[in-house]
């Protein structure tokens, strides 16, 4: 629901400013709680990743920040998969219009401990654990209305049967070394903060808009 000026006045007010010294990994946090009760969707992030094809770019969830990590699930045989593999690093874009700003994220990616795949797959409504058995996902396919078949003799083949994880499905952790946190400024003046992670902890830097 889009805010009032009001609100978004108040959100604003509350949107605590970047400085030397604090977590980013918190700040973070803070901020997409505050995007939350600001109505954006928090948890959609543009993913970046590059392969074989050259860059590519695409519209993810990502389940927060978990244990120091941005975690996003995924169909092993896609092509984000792929490259996430063979490249071991991505980037990850936050956009949040209600606090006019949005976080950027840069690291290393590695496959989650199959214990944390399952825990997400199991806790996931009964027609996504569907989707990800059945979708090839980044596959050519016949037709949608075939691949809409293909799940309604699926479900009557399961019954109400317990849906296990696919071995094809699971997740990744963006474990971050940059994240840069921008506001929106009058007369694009924007404000840019910059932390780096180093032996002692986070650096910290202001950068130009």
């Amino acid at each position: 629901m889009p805010q009032t000026s009001a609100g978004k006045s108040e959100l604003l007010a509350r949107r605590s400013e970047p400085s030397a010294g604090a977590d980013p990994l918190k700040l973070f946090s803070t901020w997409y709680t505050l995007a939350r009760s600001g109505g954006d969707r928090a948890d959609a992030a543009t993913l970046a990743t590059y392969g074989d094809q050259g860059p590519a770019a695409r519209m993810v969830l990502v389940k927060s920040c978990v244990h120091g990590q941005f975690r996003i699930f995924t169909n092993y045989e896609s092509r984000k998969a792929r490259e996430l593999e063979a490249e071991g690093r991505a980037a990850l874009v936050f956009h949040w219009p209600s606090l006019e700003a949005q976080v950027r994220v840069q690291g290393r990616v590695a496959r989650l401990e199959r214990e944390a795949s399952d825990d997400y797959f199991a806790s996931r409504p009964r027609g996504s654990q569907l989707s990800a058995l059945l979708s090839p996902q980044s596959q050519p396919i016949e037709s949608y209305a075939a691949l809409v078949a293909q799940r309604e003799a699926l479900i009557d083949a399961l019954g109400d049967r317990e849906i296990e994880r696919p071995a094809h499905w699971g997740g990744y952790g963006l474990t971050p070394d940059l994240i840069e946190f921008w506001c929106e400024g009058e007369n694009r003046l924007h404000r840019r903060y910059e932390y780096q992670r180093a032996a002692s902890g986070w650096s910290f830097r202001l950068l130009g808009p």
